[in-house]
This record gives structure tokens, C-alpha cells and sequence, in this order.
């Protein structure tokens, strides 16, 4: 450049440096001579505290922008916020379509399809899948086991009189026996379902595949609270002082409400995830 002094000095007229009314104008071989030979001058804001990449943003202009990415990307001009606060993507208003449009060229230019990437994406969430699949296995048998047994041995034991209730439970007219008979029940309905979808899945493809393994770790969980529920409620049932019952049921109600709310985030992402991928 002739006379490197103009980079840096302002047009009385319209105030800016001649590298900002470049950039407003998107000519982009004199905004990428001058940066070339006058890199101080990208530190020249506008009487808004604008740099030239606020004003590239604000006018829109892509090749400018990716001009910028490419040679000043280690340069702080990307974070220098203007008058109001802004930093220079900031400029653009909210839509996200600018945003997104600058996304798609960076991904076209390195060749990627959206294609490959839901396939690199599916491959790994498929093998963090298959490690989770095992430890859920041995979780949910162990529940199927203990809710099981806890179906036969009934809180309180049998009747042993001869009469006609012979052999029903003793307690089976209490509230809180029907509700350790349900919750055990679920329990072990939805542990057995999850094992079933374990086997299921070793048959089917992979695209399937995962979505079973999703089905199978919600069922573990809702095994695992409604096993909690029963255990609270077969104590309840059968502990002579009142106090003593309370006491363990508020301990088992904290910790179940705890859980309950880490289930529900891990149900609620889990199952998203798997509609994203379907």
C-alpha cells in the first residue's frame, strides 16, 4: 500500500477508516490487503465501538467473515464487544438462519454431509450403549430376583389356622400391604420387560438396537424406585411402633425423591436423544 498513514486515519465524511468503509462496502481484496500490510488498523472502532468484524456481521457479508475466520481467528477482535455490549456474531439480531447458513459453508467446505455425521453421531452414542446394555443387564436381574422373592415372602407371613383364609397373608386387608403388592409387582414387571428387550435386541439391527436399549434403561430405573416404594411399604406394614415406621419412611421418601428426580432427567434426555436418532 502507497501510503500505509491512510489505513489508519478516518474519512471526515462518513468518520470511518478507510478498512471500515471497506468492509461496509464488502470489498474484500482491499480488506484483505490492508490487514495484510496494516494489521494495527483492526483496532479502529467506530464511534459506536464497532470493529470491521461487528460491521461484517452486520452487514451479512460471508466471504468477508470467513476472510476473518481464516487469518484473525487467533485474534481478539472476536470477543470485543461494541457500545452495547456485543460481541461481533451478536450483531445479527437473533435469527439463527445467518448463524446456521455460516455453519453449512464451514461444513460444506470440509466436505462433510449431514449424512456422515448422523452416522459418526449413531456409532457413538452405539457404543456407549452397548457398554451401558451390560451393566443394565446384571442391575435389572438382580432386581427381577429380589422382587421375586420378596412376592413370596410376604410381609407379616401366612395365616396358619385351618380355616378358609388358610394360607392367605395376615396382613393382606392393610393399605400399605396392597400398596407393597402393586409397587413389587411393577417392579418386577418392568425389570423382567427390560430383560426381554436386552435378548430382544441381540437379534435385531443396530438402528433398532439402540432404541431397545433406551426402552430397557427407563424400565431399570422405574424398577429400581418401584422397588424402593416396596421395600418403604413392607416396613411400613410390619413394624409394631408407629414413630419407627414414619421415621424410615420419610429417610426412604427423601431418597426416593432424590432418585425420582435424576431419573426423570436421564428418562426425559435418553428419550429424546432416541426420537433425534430415529
Amino acid at each position: 500500500m502507497a501510503n500505509k498513514h491512510m489505513a489508519y486515519g478516518t474519512i471526515k465524511e462518513e468518520n470511518k477508516t478507510p478498512l471500515q468503509l471497506a468492509a461496509i462496502n464488502n470489498k474484500i481484496q482491499v480488506v484483505e490487503k490492508t490487514i495484510e500490510q496494516c494489521r494495527d488498523s483492526l483496532d479502529a472502532d467506530t464511534s459506536q465501538g464497532q470493529n470491521v468484524l461487528h460491521i461484517a456481521y452486520a452487514k451479512k457479508h460471508r466471504k468477508m467473515i470467513r476472510l476473518f475466520q481464516e487469518q484473525l481467528w487467533h485474534n481478539n477482535i472476536f470477543e470485543q464487544r461494541d457500545a452495547d455490549g456485543n460481541v461481533p456474531y451478536k450483531v445479527t439480531g437473533k435469527s439463527m438462519s445467518f448463524q446456521s447458513h455460516l455453519c453449512w459453508e464451514k461444513l460444506d467446505r470440509n466436505d462433510i454431509r449431514l449424512e456422515e455425521l448422523d452416522e459418526k453421531w449413531f456409532k457413538g452414542r452405539m457404543e456407549v450403549w452397548k457398554e451401558r446394555a451390560n451393566t443394565h443387564l446384571i442391575v435389572v436381574t438382580l432386581i427381577l430376583t429380589v422382587s421375586f422373592a420378596a412376592g413370596f415372602t410376604i410381609p407379616g407371613g401366612y395365616d396358619g389356622v385351618d380355616d378358609p383364609n388358610k394360607g392367605m397373608a395376615i396382613i393382606s386387608k392393610k393399605t400399605a400391604f396392597k400398596a407393597f403388592a402393586v409397587t413389587d409387582t411393577i417392579s418386577m414387571i418392568s425389570s423382567t420387560a427390560a430383560v426381554f428387550l436386552h435378548y430382544l435386541a441381540t437379534y435385531e439391527e443396530e438402528n433398532k438396537r439402540l432404541n431397545r436399549y433406551v426402552v430397557a434403561g427407563v424400565l431399570a430405573l422405574v424398577a429400581m424406585l418401584t422397588m424402593m416404594i416396596a421395600f418403604m411399604t413392607g416396613l411400613y406394614v410390619v413394624l409394631p411402633s408407629a414413630s419407627l415406621a414414619i421415621f424410615i419412611c420419610v429417610i426412604c421418601s427423601l431418597s426416593l425423591a432424590g432418585r425420582s428426580a435424576v431419573a426423570r432427567g436421564l428418562i426425559v434426555s435418553e428419550l429424546f436423544a432416541s426420537h433425534v436418532s430415529a
